[in-house]
């Protein structure tokens, strides 16, 4: 089996974070751990307001695995937070050859925030089927519950928020090809808690090794408090 300091971790920051904002500590303590780590910035950081969409992230985060290998990882887990946990499990979904899923705190769930982003939806759907998916608008997104303007592309915007979308996690856990040992901590704070396992962690394929974990945190800080149970986690698995 390979040892901790040739596994690598893909670390997937959460919307309108960064990837020095809310997994810093957590990158800490997997590159402590040994764990070769790879932080990508992705297409929902702030600076990038969604300039690529969701399957064009997916490449994004074939590149930090790619950046991984080179630097010796023999095998990669995903770890994601908010959104990124949610792209994490997406990716699983899209991919062959990941060792396990780390979600913390996952968010963005598109099949719940459908009406209150009704309008933009439909004129997202318009400019797509008059050929202007490319173009940008000005549509509406979410951040914890509450609908705010997110210029993108038309297209860009139904990839992340169309409930019929690739960004919904029930239906990313459900289609893995093949059991992963499947990590998801939530923050008792943080109102997905609510939904239990039975939203999306329990429709993955079982694995032995899976957990559903509840920790004293929010949604933000999720990642810190969680750090060393991530590590002992990934490093049990072996």
């Amino acid at each position: 089996m390979p040892s901790s300091d040739t596994q690598g971790v893909v670390l997937v920051h959460g919307k309108s974070g960064s990837p020095r904002r809310h997994v810093t500590v957590l990158g800490q303590a997997l590159e402590q751990a040994g764990f070769l780590v790879d932080i990508p910035e992705m297409p929902w950081s702030r600076s990038r307001a969604f300039d690529r969409s969701y399957d064009e992230a997916m490449a994004e985060i074939d590149a930090a695995v790619a950046r991984l290998a080179t630097r010796g990882a023999q095998a990669v887990s995903l770890a994601g937070h908010s959104l990124g946990a949610n792209a994490a499990m997406g990716y699983a979904a899209r991919r062959q050859g990941v060792k396990a899923v780390v979600g913390l705190a996952p968010g963005h769930t598109p099949e719940f925030t459908a009406d209150l982003l009704a309008e933009s939806l439909e004129r997202a759907r318009l400019m797509v089927a008059q050929g202007r998916g490319s173009e940008r608008a000005d549509f509406y997104g979410t951040f914890q519950g509450r609908a705010v303007p997110m210029p993108m592309r038309a297209a860009d915007h139904l990839s992340y928020d169309d409930p019929a979308g690739p960004a919904v996690m029930p239906r990313s856990t459900a289609s893995w090809p093949a059991p992963l040992p499947f990590l998801w901590v939530v923050g008792d704070a943080d109102p997905m808690a609510r939904r239990g396992p039975e939203y999306a962690f329990a429709k993955a394929p079982e694995h032995p090794l899976s957990r559903y974990v509840t920790v004293p945190a929010d949604h933000f800080t999720a990642p810190e408090v969680a750090a060393g149970l991530v590590v002992e986690w990934l490093l049990g698995l072996d």
